[in-house]
């Protein structure tokens, strides 16, 4: 019996319950996957289109954060809440904590935060929105006035659960940043909101996931021909020294008319994603004798983003009509928060 690559997931059969931003071309081409999905309401349209250009193309590193406690949205507390963040910082500096910025290390000085309010990132009505914090300082020996950020952090939830009492969720956490920088800000969020704060690691069972129901996608008119490729992974055995990693990179044309003729031998109610990457992981046994199945799935590209398991994600550019499959794919990372915040 030769492994299946699902099996290299270790998942059984998966079912997603997301919803895709719907068009009329697009839903006659494929269908929402999972049946849950497709008994959810329509999302607003205009949601979409307001999806924060803040978080495309950069690096962010994900964390995972259990729900805070006495949170508030109101602009006077973000404002007292971010000169609470300075002074924690500040008080580092007296601690004799160095933070270092372009090779050259210098104490904290004195720093500049702010904490606002983001739209555009929010999928159901009880979704809080979504929260921008900003630590900058003045750059070493400029006369200018300019200043460095040291750090950028957004707390979302995109899908989440329903506020409980006095709790707000933000299970998903974005933060681009200094090393120390981020752990005196998950320190003093921790303390100021009683919660948890962790780093968050995909598996390769989520990386699959993300490969299988954004891999294919596709802008509403389908006119775009240069959409990017579907871009797997794979981190070799311990045992083989001679290579670390595979990359396999297959052309959106290509994914797309493999998940149609994958389709057609399923159900319609289902979405059974293995089929997709088994097929893919055949081709490339047959063309170059190497079994992926055997191999771990460590980052995926698709045309909406870059994610490792290493909790990097970078979010690409998208035309308008595709916008919504970014804040889809920020749905599906966050129920991945809940998971990890629950264990």
């Amino acid at each position: 019996h030769e492994p299946s690559c699902a099996s290299c997931c270790q998942t059984p059969r998966l079912r997603l319950p997301l919803l895709r931003k719907g068009s009329q071309k697009s839903s006659k081409r494929r269908k929402s996957g999972g049946g849950a999905a497709a008994a959810a309401p329509a999302l607003n349209q205009t949601m979409f289109a307001s999806f924060p250009a803040d978080l495309v193309n950069v690096t962010w590193r994900l964390h995972r954060v259990s729900p805070l406690h006495a949170f508030s949205h109101d602009k006077t507390k973000l404002q007292d809440a971010a000169k609470l963040l300075a002074a924690a910082i500040q008080a580092s500096n007296s601690k004799d904590t160095a933070i270092e910025i372009g090779g050259s290390r210098y104490r904290s000085g004195r720093v500049q935060t702010q904490i606002t309010t983001l739209e555009g990132l929010t999928y159901s009505d009880h979704d809080p929105e979504a929260v921008k914090i900003t630590v900058s300082r003045a750059k070493p020996q400029s006369k200018g006035g300019a200043r460095d950020v040291i750090l950028t952090a957004i707390l979302l939830c995109v899908g989440g659960p329903e506020p409980q009492g006095s709790f707000v969720h933000f299970p998903l956490l974005l933060v681009k940043g200094l090393a120390a920088v981020t752990t005196l800000f998950t320190q003093w969020l921790q303390t100021t909101y009683d919660c948890r704060v962790g780093l968050l690691d995909p598996s390769p069972v989520h990386l699959a996931w993300i490969a299988i129901e954004w891999g294919s996608m596709t802008d509403a008119d389908e006119s775009d021909r240069q959409t990017r490729a579907l871009e797997l992974t794979f981190s070799t055995p311990v045992a083989v020294t001679e290579l670390k990693t595979i990359t396999f990179s297959v052309g959106h044309d290509s994914v797309v008319a493999l998940h149609d003729s994958v389709r057609q031998h399923l159900d319609d109610s289902e979405l059974e994603g293995n089929e997709l990457l088994d097929a893919l992981c055949r081709h490339f046994l047959g063309v170059f004798n190497i079994k992926l199945a055997a191999c771990t799935l460590s980052r995926v590209g698709t045309p909406n983003a870059y994610i490792g398991s290493e909790g990097k994600l970078k979010l690409l550019p998208l035309p308008e009509a595709a916008d919504g499959n970014s804040l889809l794919l920020l749905s599906f990372l966050t129920l991945v928060a809940l998971q990890h915040r629950c264990q």
